[in-house]
């Protein structure tokens, strides 16, 4: 059973760098430029003073996608909740499905997002993220 395993595994392998090397490497050198360690998610003020900047996306099958975050809607109701909402823009040659992908700037690091298809345009796609957040100061412990 264990060398049916490793076999398997081996062919896997071969057949998948063998039909797709020039992927392989491309994932490789813009895993470099998405460092592994990670900050907490960033906030509206970390976002607001990104817009206009480019945010890196990346799924599971290691494609990266650029986007402009383009706006920053402010939905809060209190001061114990900070809700609010991102537009970006991206390329339409690449549309994202809706879910969760690894984030990275590089004034804030790497962190979770989820983003949804908002709008298609001839060259462009346009994406939200929507955030409520919890003011930790607001959380009061027993």
């Amino acid at each position: 059973m264990l060398n049916r395993r490793r076999f398997l595994g081996a062919c896997s392998s071969a057949l998948l760098v063998g039909t797709a090397p020039g992927t392989l490497l491309a994932a490789a050198s813009r895993a470099e430029e998405m460092p592994e360690g990670s900050v907490r998610m960033p906030g509206k003020q970390q976002f607001a003073a990104l817009l206009g900047e480019t945010i890196q996306l990346r799924d599971q099958s290691w494609k990266v996608v650029d986007l402009q975050l383009l706006e920053l809607k402010d939905l809060s109701a209190s001061k114990e909740v900070e809700a609010f909402s991102l537009v970006f823009s991206g390329p339409d040659r690449h549309k994202l499905p809706s879910g969760t992908y690894t984030a990275w700037h590089e004034r804030t690091g790497k962190f979770s997002l989820f983003v949804h298809l908002r709008d298609e345009r001839p060259n462009a796609c346009s994406y939200a993220a929507d955030f409520c957040l919890l003011d930790s100061r607001a959380v009061k412990t027993a």
